[in-house]
Order: C-alpha cells, then structure tokens, then sequence
C-alpha cells in the first residue's frame, strides 16, 4: 500500500499509559495547551458550529516509551 500524503495530520496512534494518566501527569508530558480565541476579522459573531479557540498542536518527545504500539493512517481527504 502507497500513500502520497503522510503527514502529523493523518497519523493516529493508542497509548496504554494514557488511559491512566491524570490530567497533570498530561500537561507534565505534553505542556499546558496553548490556544487563542477564534475571532472573525469582520468582528461579527461566529457561528455556532464554528469552535471559540485554536488551540496549537502538542509536541510528544518520548511517546515511543510503549511496549505496543498502534499507529493507523487516517485520511479524510480534506
């Protein structure tokens, strides 16, 4: 199997060790999110189905500490 366009975007993966982990004990391994309110440049409200933050992606130094790893290539073609 071949694909054109792998990338962060389309990888995802399980962790064990995360379905355990407390919420601090996250943010020790992947720092506090960062995020920035989603604001229209018009200044007009935004739609409801429309999310109120962007919130930046989280960079994982050492996730690879698993015994099992699961990783599955996800694309929805956008």
């Amino acid at each position: 199997m071949a694909h054109g366009d792998i990338s962060g975007s389309n990888i995802a993966f399980t962790c064990i060790k995360l379905s355990t982990a407390s919420k601090k004990d996250l943010f020790n391994v992947l720092g506090t999110p960062e995020y920035k309110e989603l604001v229209r440049l018009d200044g007009k409200p935004l739609n409801k189905a429309l999310p109120k933050h962007l919130v930046n992606i989280a960079t994982w130094y050492g996730w690879m500490g698993e015994n099992y790893e699961d990783i599955r290539i996800i694309d929805f073609g956008e």
